[in-house]
């Protein structure tokens, strides 16, 4: 899939999200991890939701220190990943 559509940045949003089924939370993991390779950054929007935005954090890790955020603000979401964006486009 790299080779086809290179690199891109991923901004999430879960704010009217619910629990997932433990077989989706799986499978969400799964694509994760095949993606590592062509995913440069990754915004996760949580709101105001303070478990959502923990249990993000916590699924979030080992993914990478400066490859994702996770925030309650869509503004700083939205920087995080049009910033790689530019940054791209400019080497």
């Amino acid at each position: 899939m790299k080779e086809k559509f290179g690199t891109y940045n991923l901004l999430v949003d879960l704010t009217k999200s619910e629990r997932p089924p433990i077989r989706h939370r799986k499978l969400l993991h799964q694509k994760l991890v095949e993606s590592a390779d062509y995913l440069n950054r990754m915004a996760i929007f949580t709101g105001d939701n303070l478990i959502l935005n923990t249990a993000a954090r916590f699924a979030m890790h080992g993914f990478g220190e400066n490859r994702y955020i996770v925030s309650k603000c869509l503004e700083d979401c939205i920087s995080f990943v049009s910033d790689e964006s530019k940054e791209q486009q400019q080497q």
